[in-house]
């Protein structure tokens, strides 16, 4: 019987040994699924899957169908993405992307936007300023959120749907309730009902423009960076939260550059 073969773009999200020489790599593919395979022989001295399932890279894969995992034939390169593992700044704000579409791609549930989309931010994180590397994170965040179902309410009641008095945005004073369980904003009303925290409402307001900006026009108008550092805090609780698990290289990308 002839081997059952197919083709897909992939961004290798993870790598695992297997025996001496091989690997079981796991990936994003294009449908945006997540996908295993084994690369026989990747390990070796030479090999010419090396250089072409790095961490991070964009691929095109050739595989073939098997009994447990498929089996990787063949792996063109797409873009390597080099800079993203050899600069340490950049190396772990890649991870920070990489670990969570490990933790929320499942296997046949197609969505190719989020696909499209990590393509997209891995570009960024490639050519942009050093400054803007916090950013790019944060929005990926956001509008992966989206995706998946759990965007925070950031205009409107998470409760109740009214929207949110944010007329007195520009006071420094001026704060709006958030709860984390709810799902978001909330109105005065919901807030005295729920276990709410008070964030600057000018916060709010950037987390809506990180959600709604394409990351090229992140890059080109940075807030500033104490924003990151708030905003991306707000991320690693939702994600606590809503997708109730711990992502290490956003603890240590919080730890480390905006302690």
């Amino acid at each position: 019987m002839a081997e059952q073969t197919y083709q897909t773009d992939i961004i290798v999200l993870k790598k695992t040994k297997l025996k001496e020489t091989d690997l079981i790599i796991e990936a994003l593919s294009d449908t945006g699924s997540l996908v295993k395979f084994v690369a026989k022989g990747a390990r070796k001295p030479g090999s010419s899957f090396s250089s072409r399932l790095e961490l991070g890279a964009y691929a095109n894969a050739l595989c073939v169908h098997g009994k447990n995992l498929d089996i990787c034939k063949e792996a063109r390169l797409v873009n390597a993405h080099a800079l993203l593992r050899n600069d340490v700044d950049r190396s772990l704000s890649m991870q920070c992307i990489l670990e969570i579409l490990s933790k929320t791609a499942l296997s046949k549930l197609d969505n190719p936007k989020v696909f499209a989309m990590s393509v997209s931010v891995l570009d960024a994180l490639d050519d942009c300023e050093k400054s803007a590397l916090g950013f790019l994170v944060s929005a990926f965040y956001l509008k992966l959120f989206a995706f998946l179902g759990i965007k925070p309410a950031l205009d409107s009641c998470a409760s109740c749907g009214h929207d949110i008095d944010k007329s007195n945005d520009e006071s420094p004073h001026a704060h709006v309730a958030f709860s984390y369980e709810n799902g978001g904003v909330l109105c005065r009303v919901c807030a005295a009902n729920a276990d709410a925290l008070l964030i600057d409402a000018n916060l709010i307001s950037w987390m809506n423009w990180l959600l709604n900006s394409t990351f090229a026009d992140i890059c080109a108008h940075l807030p500033e960076e104490t924003i990151a550092s708030s905003v991306l805090g707000i991320c690693k609780r939702w994600v606590s939260v809503h997708i109730q698990t711990n992502l290490k290289s956003l603890d240590f990308l919080i730890g480390d550059k905006y302690r």
